[in-house]
């Protein structure tokens, strides 16, 4: 009882830690574009009819994410103000910020269930919890934390109904398999995946059962799948960003061999030697749990393989949230690695479990100082410094930003076109430029050349502020 009572506890506050290193920077940022797409379908004031047109004709996403979207605007007030109302951020990005504390209680059951060590399965989870991939993710007014709880609690359910003799669970699984399809199209290839670990890993009594829950989700997403193809032809015809696929095979490994630590700091290559390292020493401390080292091989290098696949005959940007929602299984291959550790020498595990911290939290410092879309500071400078008559340019990215945060009076606003005519009054220059850098670097001379000549009133992040004087 006693032993019960401290876990409890300690998993408590592993839960309070996630909430609050989530909820602390919920409102620090702006709504960048991805997110400025979600607010403007809830706050449009829509019917559901009509959000359902929009969604099936303007976006490359199925609707259940944006469908609860909606329902939680009208809940809390957001469906029919202003989208720079003060806090809207914060009320918005809440749900993933809840449902980012749930995916850590989830993944400390998933390493409990795995290793049946209970120290183990709390690092787990404070690996999840203090990760800066997931912490960006569920920080976000978007469909990605609520696809890592469908895909966390797929695997959870797929591993116990393995081990049960009831139906339930299978009822479970095939549920948490569909909703995943249904908030965004990556859970097809939870869905693959998930289905070829169940076909190899259930007893013979059980096989119609599995296979009879994998075909009830697919049938339950299948309505769907005439919307899906047409968004995604007609989403690869005006996809702007194409990235070479040998970068994007080795973004996203770098990014799931090091959960998210993809910075090119000098410390890179020891987090990916560590990350390596326990990777494989936990998979071949596992080789005699068949069920377990399949069902984690499916949730992670067998996913990113059909994704990688994919890529070849689709187009893709880099981004870690593409992948961030495979970490946990990695968070419980680390653990499993810690036990076999342990049971050799404490002094090893815990100089690894040391390392692996040090290396979580300065990503973790990293993800909460840094500022990546901070409009609302850009648009209260051009509030400031504009006056009547003057012209604002900026390159093509940034038009969705401005129409979030207003125009001030008299001011004109337009895009960045080469040959423009700028006149000869004031020009206010703004730059917007991701960490990739695609925007400005998509940019022609002339903008370049318009920035360098002026005044800048404005420098943080990804923004610039430039004043060409009359």
């Amino acid at each position: 009882m006693v032993k019960r009572h401290r876990t409890l506890i300690s998993v408590g506050l592993l839960l309070v830690l996630a909430l609050v290193l989530r909820t602390c920077t919920t409102g620090l940022n702006s709504f960048w574009d991805d997110e400025i797409f979600t607010t403007g379908l809830v706050n449009a004031g829509m019917n559901l009819p009509d959000l359902l047109h929009t969604i099936r004709t303007g976006d490359a996403h199925p609707p259940l994410y944006y469908l609860l979207a909606w329902a939680w605007a009208h809940l809390v007030g957001l469906a029919d103000t202003p989208y720079s109302t003060p806090g809207a951020e914060w009320r918005m990005r809440l749900p993933g910020a809840l449902l980012g504390t749930v995916n850590v209680a989830v993944t400390y059951l998933l390493a409990r269930r795995v290793t049946q060590h209970r120290g183990a399965a709390l690092l787990a989870a404070l690996l999840a919890a203090l990760n800066p991939a997931l912490i960006r993710q569920d920080t976000e007014a978007r469909m990605y934390t609520l696809l890592t709880t469908f895909m966390l609690l797929g695997w959870l359910s797929l591993h116990a109904a393995l081990h049960s003799t009831g139906r339930r669970l299978w009822a479970l699984w095939a549920a948490c398999l569909a909703l995943a399809c249904w908030v965004h199209y990556l859970g097809v290839y939870n869905l693959v995946a998930q289905g070829m670990a169940a076909a190899l890993l259930a007893r013979r009594d059980r096989r119609v059962t599995a296979l009879g829950a994998l075909a009830a989700a697919a049938l339950a997403f299948a309505p769907w799948l005439p919307v899906m193809a047409a968004q995604l032809s007609a989403g690869a015809a005006n996809e702007a960003i194409r990235e070479p696929l040998a970068r994007i095979e080795a973004y996203y490994l770098k990014a799931f061999v090091t959960f998210g630590a993809i910075n090119n700091d000098a410390s890179l290559p020891v987090k990916e030697a560590l990350a390596w390292g326990l990777l494989i020493l936990g998979a071949w401390s596992l080789r005699r749990q068949r069920v377990t080292l399949t069902l984690l091989l499916c949730a992670g290098p067998v996913f990113f393989l059909l994704w990688d696949l994919s890529a070849r005959v689709a187009v893709h940007t880099m981004s870690v949230r593409y992948v961030a929602f495979l970490y946990p299984a990695g968070f419980v291959l680390v653990a499993a690695a810690l036990v076999w550790t342990a049971r050799r020498s404490r002094a090893v595990t815990a100089a690894l479990t040391a390392a692996l911290l040090t290396a979580s939290l300065s990503g973790t410092y990293g993800i909460l100082s840094y500022r990546w879309s901070d409009w609302r500071d850009v648009a209260a400078v051009i509030t400031r410094v504009a006056r009547p008559g003057d012209l604002v340019v900026m390159n093509e990215a940034m038009s969705a930003y401005w129409r979030y945060y207003g125009v001030p009076q008299g001011v004109r606003i337009e895009p960045f076109r080469a040959g423009m005519d700028l006149g000869r009054g004031r020009v206010i220059a703004v730059a917007f430029e991701t960490p990739v850098g695609y925007e400005l670097g998509s940019a022609d001379a002339p903008f370049r050349a318009l920035l360098a000549q002026g005044r800048v009133v404005y420098s943080l992040s990804s923004f610039q502020v430039v004043v060409r004087a009359q």
